[in-house]
């Protein structure tokens, strides 16, 4: 495979999404191994609610969860929302590079704090339009690729029935009005584990409203799995 590797390299030299440098080594995707490596892990101090990153392990919930009011269990991500790992989720999410899901499944697997056991994946669903324009929805491109690792089962339970502006454009207080009634559960639910799976948190805002709905429905304990998280 290495040797293979080298022989594409030379005809088909590629740029890590990460560095800009030319790569001989495609263990890891789109970005070299020296950017995969430097991936900042979310580490042992976090929000035992949302999983953000806290500076003390004198203090367990972050601000924001206390003043909030969180309709999902609790969110975990296995790494910060930054360099190689972002590029990683940028390849998958706007360049069409699906591949790069199985690469950021595992490092959520081999750095994500939390216990899948029993939970059925829900993908965070995207827009008819925006899934017809990108051609599949990455949340679920993440979701089957860790479930191919855990063995949990994948189904999509929800939909979303209204088109919203895209969350990285809005303020943090716009951004629950945003998504609010933005989904709807799409089969029976009752008392289903259920761990929702989107490629970042910012303020969960969009996990919170898809987690209202599912509780709303009935469902089980909802967590929230996604690959990296803004700190």
């Amino acid at each position: 495979m290495k040797f293979l590797n080298g022989i594409l390299s030379l005809f088909y030299p590629t740029e890590c999404a990460n560095c800009g440098r030319y790569m001989k080594d495609f263990q890891y995707g789109y970005v070299c191994p020296s950017c995969y490596k430097s991936i900042k892990p979310i580490g042992k101090n976090y929000c035992k609610i949302c999983g953000i990153s806290l500076p003390s392990a004198h203090v367990d919930t972050c601000t924001a969860c206390r003043v909030n009011k969180r309709h999902f269990d609790y969110a975990r991500s296995a790494g910060a929302y930054e360099g190689a790992l972002r590029a990683l989720i940028h390849s998958l999410k706007f360049h069409q590079k699906t591949k790069a899901g199985k690469v950021i499944a595992q490092y959520f697997i081999n750095n994500a704090d939390v216990d899948l056991n029993g939970f059925v994946f829900v993908p965070v669903p995207v827009s008819r339009l925006t899934g017809a324009e990108r051609g599949y929805n990455q949340s679920e491109v993440l979701a089957k690729e860790v479930a191919k690792i855990s063995g949990n089962k994948v189904i999509n339970a929800l939909i979303k029935v209204k088109e919203t502006q895209q969350q990285r454009f809005l303020e943090r207080e716009d951004r629950a009005k945003n998504v609010k009634g933005a989904f709807k559960v799409s089969c029976d639910v009752t008392g289903m584990p259920i761990a929702l799976v989107d490629d970042v948190a910012t303020t969960c805002a969009t996990l919170n409203e898809a987690a209202r709905v599912l509780k709303k429905s009935g469902a089980g304990k909802v967590i929230c799995l996604t690959a990296a998280r803004t700190l």
